[in-house]
């Protein structure tokens, strides 16, 4: 801990009369030097015992590797944090897609997904994409399979933001729904397949009004526009 240090540092350049010892007198009196070393030495144990007690309750990152590592790259690079990361387990209600706890106005480091949600991407990770030729003009409403994908990839995109400190769910929402082409293509979907992803999550993954997840400001040019100054939307 800083302050411990600098206490620390503070005890031991300075005599038990508070003046400052003078550096070029090597005979420097032991009775004086013996309690500096004594509380020196004191301060430092004890501020290495608190740095301890920090370093067990706060745990690290955990270390993820294949799918689970691409989820946290993800989470990483929306939120623009290195210390967050994704786990794939039961929420708290089975229409809960995903979650992040706030402390106060500070979010967590990890994002909660639901295992539908994951199960999507980790589909969608492995190449296993279903097709999009429904969301061409003429063809059609897509299927369960596209739409479930497409709320999977948004949902992920949405816990991002909330990672990223945005705790207002219409913002979450509006950035989460812009963002959707930018996870697929994260999970190795080609370009044009992300893109088209993006598109149609936007036109029909619509957030419920009444909740609190709409805002007429998600539009192009709106003030939750991610990219106001360009015309392509989303």
């Amino acid at each position: 801990m800083p302050q411990t240090k600098s206490s620390a540092e503070n005890v031991a350049t300075r005599g038990g009369d508070g003046k400052a010892l003078n550096p070029r007198d090597r005979r420097a009196d032991p009775r004086v030097m013996r309690p500096i070393f004594a509380v020196a030495l004191a301060v430092a144990l004890l501020g290495g015992a608190v740095d301890a007690r920090h370093a067990f309750s706060r745990p690290g990152t955990p270390r993820h590797h294949g799918f689970a590592l691409a989820l946290d790259r993800v989470a990483e690079e929306i939120s623009g944090r290195r210390d967050v990361s994704v786990r794939c387990d039961t929420t708290a209600d089975p229409s809960i897609l995903g979650s992040v706890t706030f402390y106060g106005a500070s979010p967590g480091r990890e994002a909660l997904l639901a295992p539908p949600v994951c199960s999507m991407l980790h589909r969608l990770w492995e190449g296993r994409r279903p097709s999009l030729a429904c969301t061409e003009l003429g063809h059609g409403q897509c299927g369960q399979e596209v739409l479930e994908l497409a709320w999977a990839a948004s949902a992920l995109a949405h816990e991002s933001y909330h990672l990223g400190g945005v705790r207002n769910e219409a913002a979450a929402e509006c950035y989460g729904l812009q963002s959707t082409a930018r996870v697929a293509r994260r999970l190795y979907a080609p370009p044009a397949y992300a893109a088209r992803l993006g598109t149609y999550t936007f036109w029909n993954v619509r957030p419920p009004v009444d909740y609190g997840y709409f805002s007429p400001e998600c539009r192009d040019g709106g003030t939750l526009d991610l990219h106001p100054a360009s015309s392509v939307w989303p």
